[in-house]
């Protein structure tokens, strides 16, 4: 969420004030009515993101409809906007990208901190930098060859942009996102590169450009790909490019593409896997639900490609010891050192110590957003006509479904005899309006599905999955049942297990004996299943085997299992999974064995949970030489 103060301004006027009238909000604050439409966009896509509400503009009118009050959802702005000295040492450096000189004064007023504070921070940017000084003048302005200055940029703006923070960014850099995407949707470059890569570099070009920073020495290229530099020459058509601009972009996308592809291939299931396991052993490690939080996750997801590529490409960061200071202890980056490990291990590296110090900026700021989303109102006030009545089906349904340290149930007769303040929160059956107290929420006595949604926004939900795991060790350990009986209980806890798993994914499974004399006939056979299902159509095998003959068997998830699936583009595939056991092993590229295929097509949105019951079946470790028929393959896959 890219917020600032002009933003809560207008929110002010409009939902605190409800002034409603745009000509008369553009007199207040001064503004031209194109950036207030600006501003108004990204107040409303803020509403959105975190469900607060929503808020347009119509025939010069404002409308909005709030799930807050106006003074909780201000509240929350106002907490957007406290920079971490890490993000206010990125937005100084951005400022002095975007602009000729900056004014220590203004960051201060923009920032809402003390001008002592930026100096500090101003000192800790310089320690950072390479090949550039900041130098002062009645203004503080930047001094180094425009190559190595865009190079700070770019490491800069490749971690704030996508790293799923609220950033505050510099006017100039948030007028050129649209144009940057714009461009960068122009290009349509349809090789696997790191698309954040490139459209980074893209905002840094722009940005650079519109503050009068060229580059003015020509790139030594050899032009290879004519259709390729075409493309760069008409998407950039609309913004004045010299041709060394243009020399240096071709040449950047090359380099990606020849580089970044060999590192990181195209291994889009395989990083979630490696995110996910890498995040578990964190949750483990710290007892920290980080495995929870799916701004962790997607962050991860895009953090961890990147930090590799620098790794085996030997590019340094800038020194980021200051980082030290910004957490709340040093224990959670030798966690971190120690965890990550199992990353290192697998692409054969070595995490610098800055790199590290990323990874448990990540972590942290998990750990923050937790504190600041957890669910505290706990003592809670249930207000019933006529008390106990027809609450016992309510106070049922509250306490099944949320964890509260406290629920008291009175009448509207017993409210005065009690101390109101000692509460969280009432919530009331009947008509509130009228009780003097702050955090008050009326239902029904039956919950609709609408006030079960406020509620959940406000307590913490039990859960209340079924853990096999747990109740098959009690039924184990649990020597007061008859021996008989408790094996009876074990082998029908199993036998529900695998039905409540496979009955959403692993109901399509067959043990072969067919003798293939290639992996591509493997491949082939496996996709053929997948289309009878309507999972994929005949052109998923092809995609399939183009893919490990250009990247190697890398599907090959851990020893005699794969994992064959393809990225693929404007199809209209499902989600499935088709799961062969070979009695007869195949050897894949890099003499590898296969005994074990999960032939999957997995859309975006249903990955995880997916992925999620494939690692816990494969972290079982059972093994698979004891499948003779498709009952242990069954059996396998239940994970007993």
């Amino acid at each position: 969420m890219l917020v600032n103060m002009l933003t809560i301004k207008i929110f002010d006027l409009i939902c605190v004030n409800e002034i409603t009238d745009s000509y008369h909000i553009l007199k207040v604050l001064d503004l031209n009515e194109r950036k207030f439409r600006y501003e108004l966009d990204i107040l409303s896509m803020t509403l959105n993101n975190h469900n607060w509400g929503e808020i347009y503009l119509k025939n010069k009118k404002i409308y909005f409809k709030l799930n807050d009050t106006p003074n909780n959802i201000l509240s929350y702005l106002n907490k957007c906007l406290k920079l971490s000295s890490i993000e206010r040492i990125n937005y100084i450096f951005l400022c002095l990208i975007s602009e000729n000189f900056i004014s220590l004064s203004k960051i201060a007023n923009d920032l809402f901190v003390t001008k002592a504070t930026i100096k500090k921070d101003l000192i800790k940017l310089k320690d950072t930098l390479y090949n550039i000084s900041i130098k002062f003048d009645g203004h503080y302005f930047l001094d180094g060859n425009e190559i190595d200055v865009r190079k700070k940029a770019f490491e800069t703006l490749s971690t704030v942009v996508f790293e799923n923070k609220n950033n505050k960014m510099p006017d100039l850099i948030m007028e050129s996102y649209n144009l940057a995407l714009d461009i960068y949707n122009k290009l349509n470059i349809n090789y696997m590169i790191n698309n954040n890569l490139v459209f980074t570099y893209i905002l840094v070009l722009i940005v650079r450009i519109k503050n009068g920073k060229t580059l003015k020495k020509d790139i030594d290229n050899e032009i290879c790909n004519i259709k390729l530099y075409n493309a760069i020459v008409l998407a950039f058509s609309e913004l004045n490019v010299n041709k060394y601009e243009i020399n240096a972009f071709y040449r950047f996308i090359i380099n990606t593409i020849s580089n970044y592809d060999n590192i990181i291939t195209d291994k889009w299931i395989e990083f979630r896997i490696i995110t996910r396991n890498f995040i578990d052993n964190m949750s483990i490690a710290t007892n920290i639900p980080f495995i929870q939080d799916k701004f962790l996750l997607k962050g991860l997801e895009n953090h961890i490609p990147q930090s590799i590529y620098r790794c085996k490409k030997n590019i340094k960061l800038g020194d980021l010891n200051y980082l030290f200071d910004e957490f709340m202890t040093n224990k959670l980056i030798e966690v971190v050192k120690k965890e990550i490990e199992y990353i290192e291990n697998i692409f054969q590296i070595k995490f610098s110590i800055e790199e590290i110090l990323l990874y448990a900026v990540h972590f942290e700021a998990s750990i923050e957003r937790n504190n600041n989303n957890c669910k505290n109102y706990k003592k809670v006030l249930l207000l019933c006509v006529g008390g106990y009545g027809t609450t016992k089906i309510l106070i049922n349904k509250l306490t099944n479904r949320y964890n509260f340290n406290k629920i008291d149930i009175i009448s509207l007769m017993q409210l005065k005899q009690i101390d109101i303040n000692e509460y969280d929160i009432l919530i009331s059956t009947i008509d509130v309006d009228n009780i003097d107290f702050g955090n008050k929420i009326k239902i029904s006595p039956f919950l609709t599905n609408k006030e079960l949604k406020k509620l959940d926004s406000l307590f913490e939900i039990k859960n209340n999955s079924l853990n096999y795991e747990n109740l098959l060790l009690n039924l184990k350990e649990n020597h007061d049942i008859d021996v008989i009986q408790r094996q009876t209980l074990i082998n029908e806890f199993n036998t529900l297990k695998y039905e409540t798993i496979s009955m959403k994914y692993f109901n399509n499974i067959e043990f072969c004996k067919i003798k293939f004399n290639t992996w591509e006939d493997t491949i082939r056979y496996g996709v053929s299943k997948m289309v009878e299902l309507g999972i994929v159509n005949d052109d998923y095998a092809n995609k399939i085997i183009d893919t490990i003959n250009e990247y190697g068997s890398y599907m090959i998830i851990t020893k005699n299992i794969a994992l064959p699936h393809a990225k693929v583009e404007n199809e209209n595939y499902k989600t499935g999974v088709y799961i062969i056991y070979l009695k007869y092993p195949i050897i894949f590229p890099g003499r590898k064995r296969v005994k074990l295929l999960f032939f999957v097509h997995i859309n975006c949105d249903d990955s995880r949970e997916l992925i999620d019951n494939i690692l816990q079946i494969i972290d079982n470790g059972q093994d698979l030489n004891k499948i003779q028929n498709v009952e242990d393959l069954k059996s396998y896959l239940s994970y007993k």
